[in-house]
């Protein structure tokens, strides 16, 4: 189960962080550097700012049950059935696809356009709408 701590930060003080249990021991990584979070393979894959990816030990529950703590923080949207976008990296949303600040595109289901746009809308509006995912 993920946990989300505070960890070192910035100057603007600590920085919210996930603790992931990987192969090599558990990491913690800062949600402002996480753009989007996958299933894949049986584990969840967190993929970075920098442009590296990071993979979880195989998960024995849904991904829906496993992200739940991103999910409840209100810069998560899950956007399809196996995949969380952190709203603060999207820069568009535009046809079947949410279009992130490092130039990657994380495709839409057929049907979630409109529920992307209001989302990702009061994200910068400054509503965090947590809990709705």
């Amino acid at each position: 189960m993920l946990k989300i701590t505070l960890c070192g930060g910035s100057a603007q003080g600590p920085e919210d962080c996930v603790l992931v249990r990987t192969k090599n021991g558990t990491r913690r990584l800062a949600l402002g550097q996480l753009l989007y979070v996958e299933m894949y393979n049986r584990t969840l894959r967190y993929h970075l700012l920098e442009g590296s990816a990071i993979d979880s030990l195989t998960l024995r529950t849904s991904f829906q049950k496993a992200a739940e703590p991103l999910l409840a923080d209100g810069r998560f949207f899950r956007c399809g059935a196996t995949i969380a976008v952190n709203l603060h990296h999207v820069m568009k949303v535009d046809g079947d696809s949410l279009y992130l600040d490092n130039g990657s595109a994380v495709p839409l289901p057929r049907g979630m356009l409109g529920e992307a746009r209001r989302r990702w809308a009061s994200y910068r509006q400054g509503g965090s709408l947590a809990g709705i995912s």
